[in-house]
């Protein structure tokens, strides 16, 4: 009967804000909802003399940061991220940032700059009441009942890899590697510019490549729409799947790539009125390759995920392995999660490095959740905020800003 009488979450003053910022979304929604409110993209406004349509429109899809933010684009950041948050609490939440404390959803890796940036906006231009910070791995992990995991966020910016131990984030064993989505689609507009074509003409193909102006012209939403309803992740190629390599000059220097066979069809995506662009079935399948081929170092998913199970502790490696949670949008790619699972054996099996983790090969299990990987964070943290469970809460009198990269030793002890 309580449950009957129970106000609405927009109406009731002690359920709190829950933020998950994202370089190029940001979820905001009430803690105690299976789901946010709204997903609202970082977009810069575009004027009216600017618009094509002749009047002011949503913006263009713009990132709120880099991984190497400089002073001058912090201020700009600011600038963005201050509106976007207004517009998230007067537009969409409806409700007074200074009746609610919030409760942000943040990574460890996130440059303190960056915290420290949100957290000045929140307090002295929301005039919030308190802000509390929950690690995003560990607010996932709390979406499928578990304290004990290894969550591989996948994002825009970077991938990182957070072993998580009883509730504790286990912070001297965490990797990262800058190739997530940004690199998925930097391969797709390299590999749309070689083997894309145009179509000017509804019922014929055409032999023509696409012009260069004509890609630089189109806007990053215009790609993520392009990744996320043709690509997808294929199974890892053999050695006949391979057809031959391409060398591709780019502004940074000449750069190889490998053309692959595929049984994937071949698809269009209209770009304007008259033009269409053509791409290639082997394109969508193989655009997400660069996840696992890795950087320059060698360095892939799959084997930095080996490399933080060399670093943990020998007896909670089987736990960590039987318990791996994919969290961030790029994960959402059809085919990922099986891959990488594949891909994650190949590394224990048959890397001469990584012997110690053979026995493991056949005890790696992806667990599922009911709950989108792109929200899971945001999810979690408003469990948190609904069981009033969480990290110290930071006031505007003394902001004290946790900073996971400078931890004194013994701390992660003592947590």
């Amino acid at each position: 009967m309580s449950s009957f009488l129970r106000q609405r979450s927009i109406y009731a003053t002690e359920d709190r804000i829950v933020l998950d910022i994202g370089s190029i979304y940001i979820k905001c929604g009430f803690s105690n909802e299976p789901q946010p409110r709204h997903i609202l993209p970082a977009c810069t406004p575009i004027a009216y003399a600017d618009s094509t349509e002749g009047c002011r429109i949503g913006g263009k899809l713009e990132p709120l940061w880099d991984l190497n933010i400089t002073p001058t684009e912090l201020g700009y950041m600011r600038r963005r991220l201050s509106q976007v948050l207004r517009d998230a609490y007067y537009r969409y939440l409806l409700t007074d940032p200074k009746h609610r404390k919030v409760i942000l959803c943040e990574s460890p890796l996130l440059p303190l700059p960056i915290k420290q940036t949100i957290a000045d906006i929140l307090f002295t231009e929301l005039e919030i009441p308190s802000l509390t910070f929950v690690p995003s791995p560990l607010a996932a992990l709390l979406t499928v009942g578990k304290l004990t995991g290894l969550v591989i966020d996948c994002g825009n910016l970077e991938t990182s890899i957070v072993p998580i131990y009883e509730g504790r984030p286990l912070i001297y064993y965490i990797e990262s590697l800058p190739l997530a989505g940004r690199s998925i689609t930097e391969r797709l507009k390299l590999l749309v510019k070689h083997h894309g074509r145009l179509l000017q003409h509804e019922d014929a193909e055409s032999d023509v490549l696409l012009r260069e102006d004509l890609l630089e012209s189109l806007a990053l939403d215009v790609w993520e729409e392009i990744k996320a309803q043709m690509c997808f992740v294929g199974d890892r190629p053999s050695a006949t799947d391979i057809v031959d390599g391409t060398t591709s000059r780019t502004t940074a220097g000449e750069y190889t790539h490998t053309q692959y066979r595929s049984s994937a069809a071949s698809m269009v995506h209209r770009i304007n009125v008259t033009d269409r662009m053509w791409i290639p079935g082997w394109v969508r399948e193989r655009a997400a390759e660069v996840l696992f081929e890795g950087d320059d170092d060698a360095r892939s998913i799959a084997t930095i995920v080996a490399d933080v199970m060399l670093k943990c502790p020998a007896d909670i490696r089987t736990e960590l392995a039987q318990t791996i949670l994919l969290n961030g949008g790029t994960s959402m790619l059809p085919g990922f999660q099986q891959r990488l699972q594949e891909e994650i054996m190949h590394a224990f099996e048959d890397l001469k490095q990584y012997q110690k983790l053979r026995r493991l090969a056949i005890k790696v299990k992806i667990v599922q959740s009911v709950f989108a990987p792109n929200s899971m964070a945001w999810v979690g943290g408003s469990l948190a905020g609904a069981l009033k469970v969480g990290g110290k809460e930071i006031l505007p009198t003394a902001p004290s800003i946790p900073d996971w990269t400078h931890l004194p030793i013994g701390a992660e002890a003592e947590r």
